[in-house]
């Protein structure tokens, strides 16, 4: 949690959006997820996927936004875009998983049970991977795993739960009958601290 809040105050402090002024953000729940999503990719996933994967997010929302085909059984021939954006997604996590198990230091047992780790991240996500390849799971197999859990957490856990907490984290936001008329300064959100978004 620590690591993912002191992320996420990263990503809006460097937000061009965010400054000292008022000023008025067109769509305040995308905005946030972004930065959201940034900050949990980091703290779960470690500091270099987004390097190695630079259009992870935007992959990630348009698998997103794909989703209910693919989840109505709908073939790949009549939908092909939404299959594209779930085939790029598992070549992200390939690729990452990839870069990953060839730095990281595997003779370092000092590794082995720290909780998080620049590389792979969490030890949870290095286990899991583990685990799964252990299976004899196939490189794109672990893949879809990875997906799997990676969209339950974002889809169930993440990015509602963390934005209605930071846009009512705000009195005026909550006192408000029509909060999206009301204009707050950008830097609330930042200069608030972070509420406790799981308990």
């Amino acid at each position: 949690m620590e690591r993912f809040k002191k992320n996420l105050a990263s990503e809006l402090s460097a937000a061009s959006e965010v400054g000292h002024d008022w000023g008025r953000i067109p769509d305040l729940f995308s905005f946030l997820s972004n930065l959201i999503l940034r900050a949990n990719v980091e703290a779960l996933y470690g500091e270099h996927l987004l390097r190695i994967c630079p259009t992870f997010c935007q992959d990630f929302w348009n698998f997103y936004k794909a989703f209910p085909n693919i989840s109505k059984g709908l073939p790949r021939w009549l939908v092909p875009s939404s299959y594209q954006a779930r085939d790029e997604m598992h070549k992200n996590f390939d690729r990452w998983r990839t870069w990953c198990s060839e730095n990281y230091n595997w003779d370092n047992d000092g590794l082995r049970d720290i909780e998080y780790e620049p590389i792979w991240g969490t030890q949870y996500v290095r286990k899991m991977i583990q685990r799964h390849e252990a299976l004899g799971l196939s490189n794109n197999g672990v893949a879809v795993v990875m997906l799997g859990y990676f969209f339950v957490y974002v889809h169930v856990h993440s990015l509602s739960r963390s934005t209605f907490a930071l846009l009512f984290r705000h009195e005026g936001c909550r006192s408000e009958k029509r909060p999206r008329d009301r204009c707050l300064p950008n830097t609330v959100l930042w200069q608030t601290p972070f509420p406790q978004l799981c308990g």
